[in-house]
């Protein structure tokens, strides 16, 4: 009697314990991860800029060497300058590579095999950004000039003078570009003419560039101060006026929303159409980046923390703590790459199987 008691407690234990444990691997918290560690591989020297684009990471390292690698981070094509220089701001396209450096240069590269397509050379240090318009790739230069080139050949288009240096970049809709520069001026040009159109003194420099979304503009000074403008009438918005952003991270526009880092280091998106602010992430990060593609919202904190948001609900689906602080990171179409202070290179990869 007392082996059968025995039995059906051992057997009532095993019951309980398997119950939890299908509850608790379907639950939400602990499904299986949405995205899967694929690789880690050391680099020999500090990666300054990195992007991700059609399965294949394209790294600029601090001493001008850049590097195609295959998701395995198997090498798939490298070319380096003669002269090291830092890279500042880097730029993949289906069939190009630009990166830009520190000694004022630009630099296009082949993606299939990175030989080198051509350079430019402007008058003072590059700002961190490229964009494009048609067959022209933008950029800034605190010479005080905005740089149009030709993608094919390098060939200077057209240099457009701003009132100051200009460390943001340009955003680019239909055929305006608009900047902010150190001054504190808000401008934009008719890329057409090469012309101002308007612009606005806004207090204090703008250190990083403005956003369009919709029919609007957003910039934020030195200060956090987020400000609107009506990107027809060029009308100041009010209605936005009283929202704080850290002007140490790039806002990000996604379809009628905002996305933004507040003075608090809370995530938040602000609805442009309704004005109305919300939360989607309590903490951010000290120190962090936003980035976007298609599908996915990635927060790099800097501090040594990648979060993964899904679109369109900014619902966290993925995160990873590294053991070290993060120093760069790129992401598209499902794959994740990010470096830490030892120049070790992670690439994570959509898992398939939560589809």
């Amino acid at each position: 009697m007392k082996a059968f008691v025995k039995i059906l407690y051992l057997a009532s234990i095993l019951f309980i314990s398997a119950a939890a444990y299908i509850f608790f691997s379907l639950s939400p918290e602990n499904s299986q991860e949405s995205f899967v560690l694929f690789k880690v591989k050391q680099q020999s020297y500090t990666v300054a800029k990195m992007a991700v684009k059609a399965d294949n990471i394209y790294l600029a390292f601090a001493d001008a060497k850049v590097s195609k690698l295959s998701l395995n981070a198997d090498i798939l094509a490298e070319n380096k300058e003669s002269k090291p220089s830092y890279p500042t701001a880097i730029l993949v396209e289906a069939d190009k590579l630009f990166v830009a450096y520190e000694n004022a240069k630009v630099i296009a590269y082949e993606t299939s095999n990175l030989n080198k397509l051509w350079e430019f050379s402007a008058e003072d240090k590059i700002g961190v950004k490229f964009s494009t318009y048609k067959n022209y790739i933008l950029f800034t230069s605190f010479d005080k000039h905005i740089y149009m080139l030709e993608k094919i050949s390098g060939k200077l288009f057209a240099k457009i003078k701003t009132k100051d240096a200009v460390n943001g970049g340009v955003v680019v809709n239909s055929d305006i570009a608009v900047y902010g520069d150190c001054s504190g001026e808000l401008a934009a040009v008719d890329l057409l003419s090469r012309e101002k159109i308007w612009t606005k003194e806004i207090g204090s420099h703008i250190p990083l560039s403005p956003i369009i979304c919709g029919d609007k503009i957003f910039v934020a000074n030195h200060a956090g101060s987020l400000k609107a403008f009506n990107l027809k009438g060029f009308d100041e918005l009010k209605s936005f006026a009283k929202v704080e952003i850290s002007a140490h991270t790039q806002m990000l526009s996604d379809d009628s929303k905002i996305i933004f880092v507040d003075a608090d280091k809370k995530l938040q998106t602000l609805n442009t159409i309704t004005g109305k602010a919300e939360e989607i992430l309590p903490f951010a990060g000290r120190d962090c980046e936003i980035l976007q593609d298609e599908n996915f919202l990635l927060i790099l904190n800097l501090d040594g923390k990648i979060d993964v948001l899904g679109k369109p609900d900014y619902k966290k689906i993925f995160t990873h703590d590294f053991n070290l602080k993060l120093d760069v990171a790129a992401s598209d179409n499902g794959v994740i790459a990010a470096v830490d202070l030892t120049n070790k290179l992670y690439i994570f990869k959509k898992n398939e199987s939560t589809d």
